[in-house]
């Protein structure tokens, strides 16, 4: 399942360059549905979460729906998520766009075919737990089946606990309530929809919102275009419909990652200090999947401080103890411990 942008979106931005229609298929390029095009909000019964960023369409419509996502949560406590800081800049695309789709996928992923004299870069961006353009996908490119490991293995990189999965209207096992459930939470949600109505999905959209009234139910989203965007309203029916619900992906964090945890495994051991070994003195823009544990910029002694204060953390185990460090990840600790001491005395 993809999504490409409509070639009535494309005109709209007035954007010239074929290669930065988001995703074109083969055989169509839907147009906008213009007759529904920004609904008003018109009544009290409208619930809609506020603070949730509206973001330029950057490589891709999935990273882009998903970044307003994740620029929501920043706002609303989880501030280790994007590196900008409070909402004058959580807002705009300039501040966020590298976390959005890493320079690095960028030079790999969008030319067409992909570069193959690049490496294949680091997870870095949410574009990156996306596969966006990657492999034979075309520019811009995303699938459902990466939409939750998107949010998901993001956040965790950034070091909060999380969990997302996908579900599809057309089975029942997405409904109204649903979605209903999520925004009295305070969680946004992103569809995968038919913005043209021919029972094909094409695009995804950050949802945070709902309205009853009497000609149905309506969902409230940005349609990924431009950060200057008002909330969009669309009918909350399946696909087949203009800007028909496909898929909901759900997502939710819930708090930091004990400190050491970089993988997100819910412990902190060997494969935690691999981690840090393997970034280590790592001043380029590191996170907390990196091991950059106090979120300095800088992967150091201080980091490998807190690591060795906190290991063997996580979850009971029944069958065998906590392993003891090996050696190598002893001498680790110990020459971090080393280093520190010695910045102590210079300072």
């Amino acid at each position: 399942m993809r999504c490409c942008a409509t070639l009535g979106c494309v005109l709209f931005l007035s954007i010239s360059n074929p290669a930065l229609a988001d995703e074109p298929m083969s055989t169509q390029s839907g147009p906008c549905v213009a007759e529904t095009y920004f609904e008003p909000e018109s009544s009290s019964g409208a619930v809609v979460l506020s603070g949730v960023p509206a973001y330029d369409w950057y490589h891709g419509c999935g990273p882009t729906a998903a970044g307003s996502i994740i620029g929501y949560y920043d706002y609303h406590g989880f501030d280790d998520l994007f590196d900008a800081s409070g909402w004058a800049q959580v807002k705009y695309t300039r501040y966020v766009r590298d976390q959005i789709s890493s320079p690095a996928h960028n030079a790999k992923y969008d030319p067409k075919p992909d570069d193959p004299n690049l490496p294949v870069p680091p997870n870095t961006s949410i574009a990156c737990w996306f596969r966006t353009s990657v492999g034979g996908l075309d520019y811009g490119w995303s699938s459902l089946t990466y939409s939750d490991d998107a949010l998901e293995g993001y956040a965790t990189y950034r070091g909060y606990e999380c969990n997302s999965w996908w579900e599809s209207y057309s089975s029942g096992s997405f409904t109204w309530n649903d979605l209903k459930a999520e925004i009295a939470a305070g969680r946004p949600m992103m569809f995968l929809v038919d913005t043209n109505g021919d029972g094909s999905t094409d695009h995804f959209v950050p949802v945070f919102g709902y309205e009853s009234r009497v000609d149905g139910n309506f969902y409230a989203c940005y349609d990924t275009w431009s950060e200057n965007e008002s909330v969009r309203w669309e009918k909350f029916q399946g696909g087949g419909n203009p800007w028909g619900v496909m898929y909901g992906t759900f997502f939710s964090i819930t708090d930091h990652l004990a400190p050491g945890d970089a993988n997100g495994d819910g412990h902190v051991n060997a494969s935690d200090a691999s981690v840090l070994a393997k970034h280590w003195l790592m001043t380029d823009q590191p996170a907390w999947g990196n091991g950059d544990f106090n979120n300095d910029g800088q992967v150091n002694d201080l980091d490998a401080s807190i690591l060795a204060a906190h290991w063997g953390t996580g979850p009971a185990e029944t069958s065998s103890p906590v392993p003891e460090p090996s050696m190598g990840i002893l001498m680790l600790l110990a020459t971090a411990t080393l280093s520190l001491k010695r910045l102590r005395k210079a300072s």
